[in-house]
């Protein structure tokens, strides 16, 4: 068993013990508990992905095959401190929406390599202000019936707002809804995500290509510019610009440690930092929130650029489409 396996396990279990215990602050011991797991898995990662400790035993990360997170949209209702897709107060707020072609180009790819998912996973942003979001399902629903009926279909939501509720309250019975508004107890705040770790001494022997544990426990990350180690990575190429997104799911498997090198030097999770509702950036982040207010980065646009390959077993550098403008839309 994964380390990170045996102190959400740990966490999991402190947490239905504090809810049986009527003498105990609820929130208060949540919250104690949570840092300490978090404080936990921070120091295992930080001393695990030393590079003479990543030469000796390997990467402690695989990247999933079996989940993937699409963030349909970048819209969003609210403006949380510190939000990992950086459209929260004081970002990089977006009205970028994948389109359902894209999503379509997603299943063909799936179907050619014989890829069953295991859960696919709608996000943003928040997924429920995409316009078309009854068609994005029909076509994922498709999909699951037809070649993987095994997959679990989640939609993760912020739950807050009368046109939210309302789109919620129009979904099929099969999707999945995780309404972060019904666990805010449990997940109170966010990590200071815009505290890189590049611009901190302690992680200069720091092999940022091992990645954490969400590239495992969330999965494989398909956004508007194509496949990423996990959809967060996929967030900080949208600010940062670097046009790093994989535009075949059959190269992507190759492409994901230069991805994770790229972006987890800029990830607050892959830093150890207390979770905080203030938003607090680093100097990288302040110049790549600057340098995007005065000129947002055109990136590649991810769907059907040529024949879906069926397998790739050496990397292939596809041809680039044109640079899409970050207000493009379908």
């Amino acid at each position: 068993m994964r380390i990170q396996h045996l102190l959400g396990a740990v966490k999991n279990r402190a947490y239905r013990f504090v809810d049986t215990q009527s003498f105990i602050d609820r929130q208060s011991a949540i919250n104690f508990f949570k840092e300490l797991y978090r404080a936990t898995e921070y120091l295992y990662l930080f001393v695990r992905s030393q590079k003479p400790v990543v030469r000796f035993f390997g990467y402690g990360y695989e990247p999933s095959r079996e989940k993937i997170e699409i963030d349909i949209t970048y819209r969003c209702n609210l403006s949380c401190a510190n939000c990992n897709r950086s459209v929260g107060e004081g970002q990089a707020k977006s009205n970028l929406d994948m389109t359902v072609e894209q999503i379509r180009t997603f299943v063909e790819e799936s179907r050619a390599m014989g890829r069953r998912w295991k859960v696919i996973k709608l996000l943003g942003g928040e997924p429920t202000m995409h316009k078309r979001l009854q068609e994005i399902i029909a076509v994922l629903k498709a999909y699951i019936d037809q070649d993987s009926p095994g997959t679990r279909l989640e939609l993760w939501t912020n739950g807050e707002g009368q046109r939210v509720r309302e789109v919620l309250g129009r979904l099929p019975d099969y999707v999945v809804v995780i309404d972060s508004s019904q666990t805010r107890g449990a997940e109170p705040l966010f990590n200071s995500f815009n505290l890189a770790p590049v611009d901190s001494p302690f992680y200069k022997y720091t092999d940022f290509a091992h990645g954490c544990s969400i590239i495992e426990k969330c999965g494989v990350g398909l956004t508007p510019s194509g496949y990423y180690p996990c959809a967060v990575a996929g967030g900080i190429d949208r600010v940062v610009g670097h046009d790093s997104g994989t535009l075949h799911l059959a190269d992507a498997d190759a492409n994901m440690r230069k991805q994770l090198d790229e972006f987890c030097r800029l990830c607050g999770h892959f830093r150890a930092s207390r979770s905080s509702r203030n938003q607090r950036k680093s100097p990288a982040w302040v110049e790549a929130y600057q340098r995007y207010k005065q000129k947002k980065p055109q990136l590649s646009t991810y769907g059907k650029l040529e024949s879906i390959p069926v397998l790739s077993e050496t990397p292939r550098t596809a041809a680039k489409p044109p640079k899409r403008a970050e207000s493009a839309v379908e």
